[in-house]
This record gives structure tokens, C-alpha cells and sequence, in this order.
């Protein structure tokens, strides 16, 4: 009997390997532009520092009003992830909800938990040149582009939007950058609403109060502002994860912003918080790796503009294009992403990876091409070699 099973260990074992290695390859390029499979380079990236903290209750948006897609201003942000050690998360599969409309199959899970990582303000070139090995780790064992693009206006609060409800601004109607508290919030769909009504706890850890316009009431589980640096950002996200155990946690550093305006994009100064910043990432990575579910997280890292001299907010090139990078369980590694990418497409990808199926109506589409193998799958590759 022992020989037996061993036997079929080994042939189920073989099975997979075979199968992930037809996968490969699929509509991907290897960071320097060779056939999928082939080995991967990476980037540099730095980060900066920041602020106080405050706690914001997910209460405190009760009763809050919904905005009209009419232009309005806004700030929020939330973060959440499991615990250290946490064994008792659900495991990932379809979405609970009723198919789509359209009748599309709910894509399986490649992640139990999926981390989104906004830097605030960083070019590509920023991160090129900064001393950034976390961020540079990333890229190495996961996709990326430095070529993504960000709305237009390509300012703080529409293109965050963006980023979370999977819309483009004629849709979210949010083209201002400014939000304050008892002010309307967020109309359309977001992408914490989408996980929480898939059963799925939500998180939200931001360093900016405007974010929260789009803190719908009843869709996130834990929000927390950090009107600090970097270091007090990662610091509550990584609290967040061990107290709140999110599946889906968003996290925002505002270092790279804030310098821009004071002292310009590119500057030696905006560089060097960009090392602050990936500091701050390498503490959130680390974690995940004491709160044991690292090895089932998914990390979209992006940024919601970039800058020139002491602003933003033009179509220029320098403002609108932005480096998007996915690292962790399922992911295929050291490959550049073959397709164009835009900030809608960071939503629907989080959703895609956590195997739910984003709306059918948004602009934005997963990146499917980024995915090797499901969660199950390396779970089971696991069993099978020990």
C-alpha cells in the first residue's frame, strides 16, 4: 500500500508539472522581452516618509450620501488582510453571488488574499533609479509594466477612483481632488463591494482623508488613516493583518506626492522616498510572512499618477504613466505584461485573482495573462513533495 500511494503521488505530481508547463508562456514576455519561461529582470524602487496616525471607524460612514456621477471631491482609504497564523481563513473558490448576467464562468482562484499597494505620485524612472530591492524583488518574481497609464486628470482622487471601482472618470463622475467628511461618497460600484457582498472581509489604510469618498458604508470592514509617514502606514497595515485578518486590503503611502510638490518629481529628494517607501513595502511583506498566508497573498503594487516639475494632473506622458506590478500566489514570474494595462484594470484583476468575477459593465478587464497556477493547484504540488 505505502508503494502504491507513493506511485500516485508521483504520477499526480507529474500530471501537474506537465500541465503548468503547457501554461507557460501563454500572452507573456520576460522583463527583457524574451519568450515567457526564459529568466526575468527587475527594477529598482525607493519609498518615503510621513505622518500621525488616526483610526476611522467604518461606522463613521453610516448614514453617509451616495454621490450622483457628477464631478465631487474625495479622500479615503482602507487596507485589510488576515492574522498571523490565522488557519481558520474560508478558502477561496467561485464567487457566492449569482454568474454574471452574460453568463461568464467565475474565474477560479489564484489567491486566498490579494494586498493593493498605491505609491502615491512614482514614475516608472523613479523607481528605476531608487534603491528599492522590495519593489525590485517584486518585479523579478511576478509581471509588471512600466508603461501603465492613469486617467485623465491625472490627479490623486479620480484616478484612485479608478482604480477601485474599475471606471473611468465619465463614469464615476468624481474629476476634482478634494473630498471632505459628510460630503457624498462614492456612487457606483467599488471593488470592496464587490469581495464583501462575495463574503469576503475588506480592509482600507490610507494617508490621505480624501480617499475615504470612497468608504461606502457597509463595504469595508476596517478603515484606517495614517497622516504619518511611510514607516506608521505599513506599521497599521501590518496591525490590520494580524488584528482584522482582511482578504482584500488596500494600502496608500503619499511620501513620493507629497515631495513632488515641494521639491519636484525626480528630484534627489522625491528618489530617496521612494527607499522609504519600499521599506515600508518590505515591512507589510514581512508581515504577511509572520501572520503565515504570504505563500497564498497576491501584491498589486501601481501608483495613481506621475508628475512633472511640481504638479500633475496634464495627458502628458509624464503624468499619465504609471509602473503596475502583480507578485505572489499564482502569479507567473520575472515576465513583463504583453498587453496594454491602465488603472481600471487593478480592480478587476484583484477580484479575478481572489476568483471572483468583476462586473461585466466596468472599463476595466483582468490582466488573466499574469496567472500560472491556482492556489489549489500549489497547494496541492505542496502536499505532493513532502
Amino acid at each position: 500500500m505505502p508503494e502504491r500511494r507513493s506511485d500516485e503521488r508521483f504520477l499526480a505530481l507529474v500530471l501537474i508539472l506537465a500541465a503548468l508547463a503547457w501554461s507557460t508562456g501563454c500572452g507573456v514576455t520576460t522583463q527583457s522581452g524574451q519568450p515567457a519561461g526564459e529568466s526575468g529582470v527587475g527594477l529598482s524602487g525607493q519609498t518615503a516618509a510621513g505622518a500621525s496616525s488616526s483610526t476611522v471607524s467604518p461606522s463613521s460612514s453610516q448614514g453617509a450620501q451616495t454621490a450622483t456621477p457628477t464631478p465631487t471631491s474625495g479622500d479615503s482609504s482602507t487596507s485589510v488582510l488576515p492574522a498571523p497564523g490565522a488557519t481558520t481563513i474560508p478558502p477561496v473558490v467561485s464567487s457566492p453571488t449569482a454568474p454574471s448576467s452574460t453568463g461568464s464562468p467565475t474565474p477560479g482562484a489564484a489567491a486566498d488574499n490579494v494586498v493593493i499597494v498605491s505609491i502615491d505620485g512614482m514614475r516608472p524612472d523613479a523607481l528605476a533609479q531608487a534603491t528599492a530591492p522590495n519593489l525590485k524583488a517584486l518585479i523579478s518574481s511576478g509581471c509588471s509594466t512600466m508603461e501603465g497609464k492613469t486617467t485623465n486628470p491625472s490627479l490623486t482622487l479620480p484616478s484612485h477612483t479608478s482604480m477601485l471601482t474599475g471606471v473611468g472618470p465619465a463614469r464615476h463622475g468624481m474629476t476634482e481632488n478634494s473630498w471632505s467628511s459628510g460630503e457624498a461618497v462614492v456612487s457606483v460600484k467599488t471593488v470592496f463591494e464587490v469581495a464583501h457582498s462575495a463574503g469576503m472581509s475588506t480592509g482600507f489604510v490610507v494617508s490621505k482623508d480624501k480617499l475615504r469618498f470612497l468608504d461606502k458604508p457597509g463595504t469595508i470592514d476596517t478603515v484606517e488613516v495614517v497622516s504619518q509617514n511611510a514607516s506608521m502606514v505599513a506599521d497599521k497595515a501590518v496591525s490590520t493583518i494580524q488584528q482584522k485578518r482582511p482578504r482584500l486590503l488596500f494600502v496608500h503611502f503619499t511620501e513620493l506626492d507629497s515631495v513632488g510638490h515641494s521639491q519636484g518629481w525626480m528630484s534627489a529628494a522625491q528618489i530617496e522616498s521612494v527607499t522609504q517607501v519600499d521599506r515600508a513595502v518590505g515591512v507589510i511583506l514581512g508581515g504577511l510572512d509572520t501572520a503565515g498566508i504570504r505563500a497564498r497573498t497576491a501584491v498589486i503594487v501601481n501608483a495613481d499618477h506621475g508628475g512633472q516639475g511640481t504638479g500633475h494632473g496634464s495627458t502628458d506622458a509624464q503624468d499619465m504613466t504609471i509602473p503596475w506590478i502583480a507578485a505572489g500566489s499564482g502569479i507567473r514570474k520575472g515576465q513583463k505584461v504583453s498587453r496594454s494595462v491602465t488603472i481600471y484594470d487593478t480592480a478587476a484583476t484583484a477580484l479575478f485573482l481572489l476568483g471572483t468575477q468583476p462586473p461585466d459593465d466596468w472599463d476595466g478587464s483582468p490582466i488573466s495573462e499574469i496567472v500560472g497556477q491556482s492556489a489549489a493547484d500549489m497547494q496541492l504540488l505542496s502536499s505532493l513533495s513532502n
